[in-house]
C-alpha cells in the first residue's frame, strides 16, 4: 500500500508520524505523483483539492477526504470518493449507525438536543455534528458549539428527552492518533475491493465494515 497525503496542517503530519512507524510507504502530494500502484490518496488540506481529484481521475486512485467544507466538489467524483468528515472509526460508527437508530425516537416524541465541544483551534461545526443534526431532524443552527482547551479532543453528545424521561449518547475522541489509524484502515479497505468501486461518494461505512 502507497499512501498520497495532502496538507500541513496537524492531522496530515500525524498520518505521516504514523504512517512512518507503521513502515507504511507514503509521500506528500506536491501536484503530481510517479507512484500509483496500489495508491491511496488520503487529503487533510484545503487547497487544489479539485487538481487533486482530476489527477486520481486520471490514474484511478481512490480519494479519502478527511476534511468538511468541500462537499461541492464531489457531486460527481472521477473517481471513488470517501466523504469522512470523522475517521477515527468507532465515533464513525456512532455517527452512521447509532445516532440514525436513536432518531426514530423523534417520530415517538422525543425532542433532540446536540452538543458538540471541540479544542479552541477548531473552526466552525464540526461535520459529524452536522451529519448527527442531519439525521436526527435538526436545523444546524441549533447545535451547540462549546470551544474550550488546546489538546486536540472531540466529544459530540446527544440528548433526547419526552416528558420525565432522558436517553443521552456520547463519544469523545482524544488526540489525533485514532483519525490516522482511521484513514489507514479506510485505505487498506478500499484497495481490498478496489476492481468492485464505481467513480462515486461513499461513506465510512459502506467501504470499512463497522460493528
Amino acid at each position: 500500500m502507497f499512501l498520497l497525503i495532502k496538507g500541513s496542517g496537524r492531522m496530515a503530519r500525524e498520518m505521516r508520524r504514523l504512517c512512518a512507524g507503521q513502515d507504511i510507504e507514503h509521500a506528500d502530494w506536491t501536484g503530481f505523483a510517479a507512484h500509483t500502484r496500489r495508491t491511496v490518496f488520503v487529503n487533510f488540506g484545503r487547497t487544489d483539492t479539485d487538481g487533486a481529484l482530476a489527477w486520481c481521475g486520471r490514474y484511478k486512485v481512490p480519494f479519502i477526504q478527511g476534511t468538511t467544507g468541500q462537499d461541492e466538489l464531489f457531486a460527481r467524483p472521477p473517481c471513488p470518493v470517501v466523504l469522512a468528515p470523522n475517521l477515527a472509526l468507532p465515533a464513525a460508527f456512532f455517527a452512521e449507525a447509532i445516532v440514525p437508530v436513536a432518531a426514530k425516537l423523534v417520530a415517538q416524541g422525543f425532542v433532540p438536543s446536540l452538543r458538540e465541544k471541540h479544542q479552541f483551534s477548531k473552526k466552525g461545526r464540526s461535520g459529524t455534528a452536522l451529519r448527527i443534526a442531519d439525521a436526527l431532524g435538526m436545523p444546524h443552527e441549533r447545535i451547540a458549539a462549546i470551544r474550550e482547551g488546546k489538546a486536540a479532543c472531540a466529544e459530540h453528545r446527544v440528548a433526547l428527552m419526552k416528558g420525565d424521561v432522558s436517553i443521552e449518547l456520547a463519544v469523545r475522541v482524544n488526540g489525533r492518533e485514532a483519525y490516522a489509524h482511521g484513514a489507514i484502515a479506510v485505505a487498506r479497505a478500499l484497495l481490498a475491493r478496489q476492481e468492485s468501486l464505481k467513480n462515486r461518494v461513499y461513506s465510512v461505512s459502506e467501504i470499512v465494515p463497522l460493528p
